[in-house]
């Protein structure tokens, strides 16, 4: 992650988890089209921490490992219930319907 502010990197993370959560508790399904745009500035988030954007599979693979790592379950669930689950769903979906098409 050379030449990232870190800061505001992760500032940059903290405020689309904090949307994506708020999302969970309005009752936004994980595959709604209007997660759309938070999920866009996560992809280019991860792209920044990778340095290249990631394909369909990556991003899904990505979703995966937030959802089986213990540490990731613990940090998302800790921002909204559910979230652990909630947020790989969502990448997953959205690799499938804006990344592949």
């Amino acid at each position: 992650m050379t030449g990232l502010d870190q800061p505001a990197h992760m500032a940059e993370l903290a405020a689309v988890e904090v949307a994506i959560a708020q999302a969970l508790r309005d009752g936004i399904e994980a595959d709604d089209p209007r997660l759309d745009p938070m999920l866009n500035r996560h992809l280019d988030w991860v792209a920044a921490s990778w340095g290249r954007r990631p394909e369909a599979n990556a991003y899904a693979g990505l979703a995966d490992i937030y959802r089986t790592h213990p540490d990731f379950r613990a940090r998302y669930d800790a921002l909204a219930p559910g979230l652990a689950d909630y947020l790989p769903d969502a990448m997953e979906a959205f690799a499938l319907r804006v990344l592949i098409g």
